[in-house]
């Protein structure tokens, strides 16, 4: 069985008696009207990166994604925010989020917001996904924890799970991305 649920892999390898410290980090992102071209590449502030590895710069509100999809919609985030799996807007994260692409780019701030959504990442307190079969349960591997990157790092994690499932030895040292590496941290 591999648990590939994303922000839900921590309830479903509660099923089989694992605990892991995963949980869902709601991320919330505005839609503009259709524009003509203005961006030729997704922009990502320094800050917004960071934010994946230190709550605390989260919690400031600062740093942005943002990218123009083929319709011409832009799209502008994000937030990352510990609510459990309550995906409803909120007028501060509409704010932080307009606050910090208003100071890069400033010609984003007269655009008309057509919607507003979230959705959830997959957060670890490392920043790592887990990744292999965990010692407790033989037989169950992960593939979830990957939060903002596992659209990216989808095709690598699914071919080093699927090499582990028939025995092979991955390339690459895994022990990082162990998914039993949290286990009695309680017990020291």
């Amino acid at each position: 069985m591999i648990n590939a649920a994303g922000p839900y892999g921590a309830k479903i390898a509660s099923m089989v008696g694992i605990e892991i410290p995963l949980k869902p980090r709601k991320g919330e992102i505005m839609v503009t009207a259709p524009q003509k071209k203005v961006l030729n590449y997704p922009l990502m502030s320094a800050t917004y990166i960071a934010a994946k590895y230190d709550p605390e710069i989260a919690k400031a509100g600062t740093g942005f994604a943002v990218e123009q999809v083929e319709n011409g919609n832009i799209l502008i985030g994000s937030t990352r925010e510990f609510v459990d799996f309550d995906s409803s807007s909120t007028i501060k994260s509409i704010q932080s989020i307009s606050k910090g692409i208003e100071k890069t780019l400033p010609g984003l701030g007269k655009l008309k917001i057509i919607r507003d959504f979230a959705g959830f990442r997959p957060y670890t307190p490392d920043g790592l996904p887990f990744i292999g079969e965990h010692k407790k349960v033989k037989g169950f591997f992960f593939a979830c924890g990957h939060e903002g990157d596992g659209i990216t790092l989808c095709a690598i994690t699914g071919r080093i799970v699927s090499e582990m499932i028939d025995g092979i030895e991955p390339e690459f040292d895994m022990q990082n991305f162990n998914p039993a590496r949290f286990d009695n941290q309680g017990d020291k």
